[in-house]
């Protein structure tokens, strides 16, 4: 735009997404993970994207050194692997084959 070239950070993240669904999904047809942690992976996996992308972007809200979306990617990818954690250790969940509200 007007001589100045732009990142396609919007671009990156589509992909970036894509490839995570892609991975997720055969990993839940062909895998046998543990309720939840489809979900939790999804999370990690678009956070640690969110993080690299966000800090190519010019135009992002800052809080200190740090952009703030950065800030809220690492704090959901710490929310994700403690909750995998936890439900590694939880008695409850631990049997994949348990079926779920929604399986």
């Amino acid at each position: 735009i007007d001589g100045v070239y732009y990142i396609p950070t919007f671009l990156y993240e589509s992909v970036w997404n894509i490839i995570g669904v892609i991975l997720l999904v055969a990993w839940r047809m062909i895998g046998n993970p543990r309720r939840g942690y489809v979900f939790l992976s999804y999370l990690i996996w678009y956070s640690i994207g969110r993080y690299y992308i966000e800090g190519l972007r010019t135009d992002s809200l800052m809080s200190g050194d740090l952009r703030a979306a950065q800030m809220v990617s690492v704090a959901l990818i710490l929310f994700g692997i403690v909750m995998m954690i936890l439900r590694r250790k939880a008695k409850r969940y631990n049997d994949p084959s348990e079926k779920g509200l929604f399986d």
